[in-house]
């Protein structure tokens, strides 16, 4: 911080005086890092045993080669056969999470949850992905009464 004096400043010494001139102590660290690079504070606090990191904004957190070499982050296809990034999953296991594609896009699998996982019926002369299609399940456990479903495609 350049100002050498301050380890032995009586206001700063125990915690408990720390906390009493906090507001002191605050202005004195804001105008050392004012205009600073924060990756570089960040980086001598470290050298000196103090725990510090910038705080990252997403841009700065897909720029962050090790981010990508840990596999946070991870491309795959889309739709369109672009690559896209997407974060990866957030554990590590003996055999890793297989990501491969991107997320559905609206209404895609419809057909496949309303028609055969939820046994539908449709109603009306559509299909599944017909905007405000309607259907009501077969599933009746116990005598729980039917379920009408209904839902809107991507194109509404």
């Amino acid at each position: 911080m350049g100002q050498p004096g301050l380890a032995e400043d009586p206001r700063f010494r125990p915690l408990a005086d720390r906390k009493a001139n906090e507001s002191a102590l605050d202005r004195l660290v804001s105008q050392w890092t004012a205009g600073g690079d924060a990756l570089e504070l960040a980086g001598e606090l470290q050298l000196r045993g103090v725990a510090a990191a910038k705080s990252l904004n997403s841009l700065d957190l897909v720029a962050d080669q090790q981010l990508w070499a840990s596999g946070f982050f991870r491309h795959v296809g889309d739709h369109a056969g672009q690559s896209r990034p997407i974060v990866g999953p957030p554990w590590k296991m003996s055999r890793a999470a297989e990501i491969t594609a991107a997320a559905p896009r609206l209404g895609e699998h419809n057909a496949y949850v309303f028609g055969e996982l939820l046994d539908c019926r449709k109603r009306g002369s559509g299909d599944f992905r017909e905007p405000e299609a309607t259907c009501a399940t077969g599933l009746r456990p116990g005598n729980a009464p039917s379920v009408a479903i209904s839902w809107r495609t991507e194109d509404d």
